[in-house]
């Protein structure tokens, strides 16, 4: 696991903003699970033009991704209980993630291997959600929303084309 700020600096310097593309994952009925979907919403009104959630057909994305054979950078973002506090970010390359268990339909880990057999590079920026607890209503902890704050903020200041 990395720094996510020092990770953000670091691949500044390799990738612009356009080659670029995030995924959000997750579920906004059950509070902090919606972390992913909700940062890749912002950050798509932000100005991340290459900025997806799971609501947009994310396999066919990877597929076209995979297809490429230029050069990228790809982050998941999604809730995951790792040790820490709510609303902590922590960065996972695949080697970090333990199997390819999980609860999307094709688990990141596989994506992660896909792409990268396509020379991309692929992360998961993930937070430590406050609740999963399921609401009618999408709704998110005040720390979880804090850290897509903070996150798109990061992001946007630290890349450009």
């Amino acid at each position: 696991m990395k720094d996510v700020r020092g990770f953000l600096k670091e691949k500044s310097l390799r990738f612009k903003k356009s080659e670029i593309t995030i995924i959000g994952l997750g579920n906004i009925y059950r509070s902090d699970d919606g972390f992913g979907i909700e940062a890749a919403q912002r950050l798509k009104k932000a100005g991340f033009a290459g900025s997806y959630s799971e609501t947009d057909c994310i396999d066919e994305i990877i597929l076209e991704l995979c297809n490429k054979k230029i050069p990228g950078l790809i982050i998941f973002l999604d809730s995951s209980d790792f040790e820490g506090r709510p609303g902590e970010l922590k960065i996972f390359s695949k080697e970090d993630i333990d199997d390819e268990t999980g609860s999307h339909k094709i688990p990141v880990k596989l994506y992660m291997k896909l792409l990268g057999k396509s020379g991309k590079q692929s992360y998961l920026i993930a937070v430590k959600p406050e609740t999963l607890e399921n609401k009618f209503e999408p709704s998110m902890s005040v720390s979880v929303d804090k850290a897509i704050t903070d996150l798109v903020s990061n992001l946007c200041n630290q890349f450009d084309d």
